[in-house]
């Protein structure tokens, strides 16, 4: 099974990547996004370098930390 995930690359590039999931561990579920957000005072100054707390930022970065979605293996 792929998954594919949003990735900050640089600064305001933004790449969507795909990579293979491992198999599901007894104590795991598996969940499809359904629809994600970028918090304009986190997410948002890391995607155009304006992040004030972050002098030298590192790349890639996954993005979004909020998410909604339905499980589809157990």
């Amino acid at each position: 099974m792929e998954q594919q995930s949003l990735v900050l690359t640089g600064r305001k590039q933004l790449e969507w990547k795909r990579h293979e999931l491992l198999p599901l561990q007894r104590d795991e579920i598996l969940i499809k996004s359904i629809a994600g957000a970028i918090s304009i005072g986190a997410g948002l100054p890391q995607y155009d370098e304006s992040d004030h707390s972050e002098t030298k930022p590192g790349y890639p970065k996954e993005t979004g930390y909020e998410s909604y979605g339905e499980i589809v293996l157990w």
